[in-house]
């Protein structure tokens, strides 16, 4: 009976640690990726509520790449930024090679887990420095 009850406990804190971990390479991807124009994580995850994020990323993220690909509003957030002097590598094909790529496709459950991890409604605050 302990062994099982054992067995149990450490398979409970492997499922959370590798839980944790998917989280913190969505944070790591959010940061490397988004942060320039989304600014803090905290800002931008909290808008939504975890079902909402989950629809953005469902299919690998297409929904949420196909907001960003061709959009005016990101045209129009990245010459805003250059004006300010800021994030100068960014341009709009970047962008769109960005979310077109394995790289988003393979990293979009990360970012899931991140953005529904601190949605408004789950009640976390994230630690994006």
């Amino acid at each position: 009976m302990k062994r099982v009850t054992l067995s149990i406990i450490i398979a409970a804190l492997g499922l959370a640690t590798t839980l944790n971990a998917l989280v913190y390479k969505g944070q790591k991807e959010y940061m490397k990726q988004c942060r320039v124009c989304h600014s803090g994580g905290e800002q931008i995850a909290q808008k939504e509520t975890q079902k909402t994020w989950q629809a953005y990323f469902a299919k690998k993220g297409k929904k949420l790449s196909d907001i960003h690909i061709g959009s005016q509003r990101v045209e129009d957030q990245i010459n805003s930024l250059h004006q300010k002097g800021q994030a100068k590598k960014v341009t709009k094909e970047g962008v769109e090679k960005y979310f077109k790529s394995k790289k988003y496709v393979k990293t979009s459950r990360h970012l899931r887990d991140f953005f529904v991890e601190y949605a408004k409604d789950s009640g976390n605050v994230p630690a994006c420095n």
